[in-house]
């Protein structure tokens, strides 16, 4: 599986969701990504989240702190 580049990046996106849904439920203020120029992966994440209907129905409610990542 070493190999497989795109296999390798899944477990890894994979993980990394499963980590911030685990923090968000513990009720951490707010997620930050040091992306460097490679935020696709990132983008995943969040969208796996579901953070934009989250970040939408904040926004819809008046908040000032919109849930990002």
């Amino acid at each position: 599986m070493a190999d497989d580049r795109a296999a390798v990046r899944e477990i890894g996106v994979d993980y990394a969701a499963g980590m911030c849904e685990r923090l968000l439920a513990e009720g951490v203020p707010g997620l930050h990504f040091y992306t460097l120029n490679w935020s696709r992966a990132t983008r995943e994440i969040y969208q796996r989240l579901g953070l934009y209907e989250r970040a939408g129905r904040v926004l819809a409610s008046g908040s000032s702190a919109p849930i990002t990542a």
